[in-house]
């Protein structure tokens, strides 16, 4: 789910995001994710934390898949911009071959779960970076 490292902050009066000025010594959010790979038959989970601000771009995965927030507060918009505010502890389906951007209003922990047939570890890694 993570593939940018730009920073956002959403302005609550207009309900946009924002820029926040950039910061030469902060690290890329792939530092701060602090990635966990879960494997069990049939299923990959990929979990991570993002830090309060981020903002992430998902890919277009090839199956549909739930996320689970299970910390945290994150807004989150669909191709279409329809912005939906979700609250953990909270299940978010997303749709195949659709790139979402979702920001987090507080510090969250996402269990992205992916149905899979396969069962090499290391290339599944690569298949949902």
């Amino acid at each position: 789910m993570m593939n940018s490292n730009a920073q956002l902050r959403l302005d609550l009066e207009s309900q946009t995001l924002v820029a926040v000025p950039s910061n030469a010594t902060q690290p890329p959010l792939a530092e701060l994710a602090k990635v966990k790979n879960i494997f069990a038959p049939n299923v990959y989970i990929k979990a991570f934390f993002v830090p309060k601000g981020m903002r992430v771009i998902t890919k277009a995965f090839r199956e549909d898949h739930v996320t689970i927030l299970a910390t945290g507060s994150v807004l989150v918009e669909d191709p279409e911009g329809k912005k939906i505010k979700y609250v953990a502890p909270v299940a978010i389906h997303f749709k195949e071959q659709t790139r979402y951007r979702a920001t987090t209003l507080e510090d969250a922990v996402w269990y992205c779960v992916h149905p899979t047939q396969e069962t090499d570890q290391e290339a599944l890694i690569k298949m949902y970076e």
